[in-house]
């Protein structure tokens, strides 16, 4: 039951972050969402993430200097 429960507020999390990531005048209403745009959201929220991390800014520091 513990494992449902953080899946599940790990999907709301993130799901929130995708959301916020949403220009205001393009998001939807929480009430018309659907199974994809939850996904959607979700999938938003991940890849924010993901993208600016400690690693990923070494990365690039050590490919710069390869350039």
């Amino acid at each position: 039951m513990a494992l449902v429960l953080i899946f599940g507020v790990a999907i709301v999390l993130l799901a929130a972050i995708g959301r916020g990531a949403v220009p205001a005048a393009e998001r939807l209403p929480l009430r018309s969402w659907g199974l994809r745009d939850l996904m959607r959201n979700v999938w938003l929220g991940l890849v924010i993430c993901a993208v600016d991390t400690p690693l990923d800014r070494t990365m690039e520091e050590m490919f710069r200097t390869y350039r």
